[in-house]
Parts: C-alpha cells; structure tokens; sequence
C-alpha cells in the first residue's frame, strides 16, 4: 500500500474535491453490487454449517436486512432481560453460494459487511476469514484468495449474539444491514483510502488530499493519482 499527497491552497471558503485516478496499465472502476437477496438461515448451535458441503436446502430463505430477534417471542425470563427487549438471542448461520465464472487473473473480491449483531465469523469455502467483534460498525474481507474463480463457492457467516445481557437497549440479533460485493482489479484505491483535511491559516485556506493505493499484483506498477479540488 502506498499513500499519495496533494496539497492546495485556496482562499477561506467551501471547496467539493474529486479524485480521479488510472494505472499506466489498463485498469477499470471497482464494481460494487448489493449482495442482499437469497440467503439460507436457520438458528444452530454448533459449526457445521461452515462446512461447504452442509446440507441447508431445509433452511429459511430470506433477503437482509434481517433480525431474528424481533421474530421470537417476548418473555420475561430471556436473558436480554427489559433492556434487550425481552427476547431471545442465540447464534445464527447465513449462507450463500457464489458461482463465478472469472477468468481473469488480476481480479479481487471483496464483501462488505454494513452491520451484524454481534461477534459475526465469515467463512468462505470452509476457511474463517475473520471475526468482527461487538455489532456496531461495517467491516469487509477480501475473499479472493480462497475463492474458485471458475466454479462455485459458499459463503457461511455465523453471528453469535448468545451472551446476554449484552446491551443497555434493543440491539437486534443477526445481519441487520446491507451486504455487498465488489470486484476490482489487483492495483485499486483502498477502501477508505481517500482522506481530505481542511484548515485555514493566516486566512488563507489548506487542503490536503492522501490517497492510499492497494497493489496485490506482486510486483512494481506506475500508478498516476489525480485530484482535482473544484470550488
């Protein structure tokens, strides 16, 4: 990764900045597509749904956002106790198929994850690529390397939201916001990778654009940031 700056300087007032970039190579605009529709699911316990080869043809189907909490029944005696509602917890399995026909070497593959309550484990092709503790921010995984780009591949994510009490209000059980996918080539911008700082000094106003670029390539590659502040 490697972190490009600009600087301007512009007199004390609003500014909107642009960036546009390009390899010397052909490279093209990551594709970002939702990714909600057509998951199985089903509340259990232990870890055999990471297994590609599980059997899930009798599990829900459903679209996220999705909460399985708010589909229990209420009862005085759930561990969430009033804070959390009055409902149950547990731990819940998603999981869904990729079928991609890529040829294309240089492609990566990352899913992006808005939200899920809590301790969320995500499994591509039976190999955990990580687990994002708590439930309150988006997170993301670059699953490229365990994919099979010419044939089908499952995607299992386990959200464990059985320790409760766990929160001071209604928290939700399960992946409660967008999930997406996206395709890019091996030299990108990184995600989150555009950081704009603003100042003034001595009336004079200062704007510095960093931008952190992404290569998996392996090897060295002439890559050409463009920013552009216009007023």
């Amino acid at each position: 990764m490697r972190t490009f700056t600009n600087s301007f300087l512009k007199p004390p007032y609003v500014i909107a900045v642009s960036l546009l970039w390009f390899c010397m190579v052909v490279c093209h605009a990551a594709e970002r597509h939702l990714w909600d529709e057509g998951w199985r699911f089903a509340l259990h316990p232990d870890d055999a749904p990471l297994q590609p080869d599980f059997k899930d043809d009798a599990w829900r189907l459903l679209d996220l956002p999705h909460d399985w909490a708010i589909e229990g029944d209420f009862y005085v005696q759930n561990p969430s106790g009033a804070n959390g509602g009055a409902l149950p917890g547990g731990i819940g399995w998603y999981r869904k198929h990729l079928a991609l026909h890529d040829s294309d070497a240089t492609s990566r593959y990352v899913l992006h994850f808005d939200g899920a309550y809590m301790n969320t484990s995500v499994y591509v092709n039976g190999t955990l690529l990580g687990t994002r503790p708590y439930g309150f921010i988006s997170f993301s995984f670059d699953i490229t390397p365990h994919l099979n780009k010419q044939g089908d591949n499952v995607v299992a994510v386990k959200v464990d939201n059985s320790r409760q009490p766990n929160s001071r209000w209604y928290t939700g059980c399960g992946v409660y916001r967008h999930v997406s996918l996206s395709k890019s080539t091996d030299v990108r911008v990184a995600e989150w990778g555009v950081q704009a700082i603003s100042e003034v000094k001595k009336g004079v106003g200062h704007v510095t654009l960093n931008t952190q670029i992404d290569n998996f390539s392996g090897r060295s590659r002439r890559v050409t940031v463009h920013q552009k502040a216009m007023e």
